[in-house]
C-alpha cells in the first residue's frame, strides 16, 4: 500500500493519517466540538389507552398518565407541534406534569 494514497485518494499533506494509524484504527480527533446529529422534528410512535378515569399515553419509550380529555389534547397538541422541543424539555426536567 502506498502511504501517500489511501483507497485511491492522494494525501493532501503532513496532516493526513499515516499507514500505521489507519491499520491500528488510531484516528486523531477533529478540531472543534463534536456535535450530535440533528434529529428530524417528527413525533415518535404514540399510543393511547383509555382508562376509567383518564388516559395512559405512550410516546416512544416514555409512558405517562393524564386525568382528562382536555389535558390529553393539550399535551398531544404541544408534542405534535414541536416534538424535539418537548423531548428536550422532558429530558432536562423542564416539562412538568
Amino acid at each position: 500500500m502506498n502511504p501517500d494514497n489511501y483507497g485511491g485518494v492522494a494525501n493532501a499533506g503532513p496532516s493526513q493519517l499515516d499507514q500505521q494509524q489507519v491499520i491500528r484504527g488510531n484516528y486523531p480527533m477533529a478540531q472543534g466540538e463534536a456535535q450530535a446529529p440533528t434529529r428530524l422534528n417528527i413525533a415518535r410512535p404514540i399510543s393511547i389507552e383509555q382508562l376509567n378515569h383518564g388516559y395512559v399515553i405512550v410516546v416512544g419509550c416514555q409512558r405517562f398518565a393524564v386525568e382528562s380529555k382536555d389535558a390529553l389534547l393539550h399535551r398531544l397538541g404541544s408534542y405534535l407541534s414541536d416534538p424535539n422541543k418537548v423531548e428536550e424539555d422532558w429530558s432536562t426536567g423542564k416539562l412538568k406534569f
